[in-house]
């Protein structure tokens, strides 16, 4: 369908992040919103990694950090220049771009 959207997979869970720096997780089956992460400063893109953690470039702070399943906060990488975009490849290698 035109408009660069497409359905995602089924069971795909949607991710979002705010301008307020909260990263969360729509739960599709039950309705509900899980707050996975708070006061990150300007994250800006969300990918879902090989594992099932979330990669999340943050951009003030020039940073890639991953949240794993109990939704603990790792530092992945530091930046020169402000990640805006984080994809994984085919053989699962984070990809970031500034």
């Amino acid at each position: 369908m035109g408009g660069g959207f497409e359905d995602p997979p089924a069971g795909a869970l949607p991710h979002c992040t705010s301008q307020y720096g909260d990263v969360g997780t729509h739960d599709t089956r039950t309705g509900a919103p899980r707050a996975r992460a708070v006061r990150l400063w300007r994250p800006l893109d969300i990918a879902v990694a090989p594992d099932g953690s979330l990669a999340v470039a943050e951009a003030d702070p020039d940073r890639v950090v991953a949240i794993d399943g109990d939704d603990p906060l790792t530092v992945r990488a530091d930046m020169v220049a402000g990640p805006v975009d984080v994809a994984f490849g085919a053989q699962g290698r984070c990809c970031v771009t500034p």
